[in-house]
């Protein structure tokens, strides 16, 4: 019958190294991940724009990252390899004013909330509003060297009640569910009313009685 030749114990000890080094690793890195999120912090940041006859149309370039990065390096890479980019949060509230207000949130976490706070200081974000059209970014960016820290950029939009709002198909689906009453995500003509968006030409129900 055959047997195993008995394991030395260098091999052993080899084996044993292997094992401490594999968990103080993942022990390493469980408590360095839960330092980057210790504490958070976060700023804001409101900006105002009239509306002309009670309407907005809202659209957004494409969600594509090629497509994001092409407008901003060209035919140079540099600014790719130097930036991480995320997708932002959208939300449509009614607000209690005649004009656009757009309020732009910016989060992220750090050992300390100084860290977090000059982490959230490095977020970028910006869109263009121009007459009735407001294009959105779907994206923000921030510096590849910080790391990540669970970094976030929120857009608030506060619409005038009874502002229709036209949105694009491809942004539609985009939006926070939570905000659109009706639940229709598929872009259209609404209208902003005291509890959130509805359709301004909602289909009518069938009738299922039978005559």
């Amino acid at each position: 019958m055959l047997k195993w030749p008995p394991l030395r114990w260098q091999v052993m000890m080899v084996l044993g190294l292997l094992l401490a080094a594999g968990i103080i690793t993942g022990g390493g890195a469980v408590y360095q991940y839960s330092c980057s999120i210790a504490e958070k912090a976060s700023s804001s940041a409101n900006l105002s724009y009239p509306l002309k006859n009670k309407f907005i149309h809202l659209s957004a370039i494409s969600a594509e990252p090629e497509e994001y990065w092409s407008p901003l390096s060209g035919n140079d890479l540099s600014k790719r390899r130097q930036e991480v980019i995320g997708k932002i949060s959208l939300s449509l509230r009614p607000a209690p004013a005649d004009s656009l207000i757009m309020t732009t949130i910016r989060t992220a976490s750090g050992l300390t909330e100084i860290r977090a706070s000059e982490f959230q200081t490095t977020l970028n974000y910006s869109c263009n509003f121009q007459d009735t059209l407001l294009l959105l970014n779907p994206w923000f960016s921030f510096p590849k060297s910080d790391g990540m820290h669970n970094q976030s950029v929120d857009l608030i939009l506060g619409i005038p009640v009874n502002t229709t709002v036209l949105i694009d198909e491809h942004l539609g689906w985009k939006l926070n569910f939570r905000d659109n009453v009706e639940g229709f995500n598929d872009g259209g003509e609404f209208i902003m009313t005291a509890t959130g968006l509805k359709l301004k030409n909602p289909p009518k129900k069938e009738n299922d009685s039978i005559k």
